[in-house]
């Protein structure tokens, strides 16, 4: 976790920060993730804002398991990078 944010403004402008950073040293091989706790539109809509400001090709939205959900809190929003290996 590199942060807790709790309006979306400041989570896009933490998240377009983090995002550019990584997309210039890993370019094509950057892949997003989205995962919501029982927050599927919320999560949808969060993308197509995101989209709307940056090069995100690969956007994958999940749900969280049912456990991490309980942890976390329903109506809960996370965002992860994940970046193709070198082969």
């Amino acid at each position: 976790m590199i942060d807790k944010i709790r309006t979306d403004r400041k989570m896009k402008e933490k998240f377009k920060g983090i995002y550019e950073t990584a997309h210039a040293k890993y370019g094509h091989r950057l892949h997003v993730s989205v995962a919501h706790s029982n927050a599927s539109e919320r999560a949808l809509e969060l993308v197509a804002n995101m989209s709307d400001d940056m090069d995100m090709s690969q956007v994958t939205v999940s749900a969280l398991t049912p456990v991490v959900g309980t942890h976390v809190g329903n109506g809960s929003i996370g965002i992860f990078l994940v970046v193709d290996a070198e082969l």
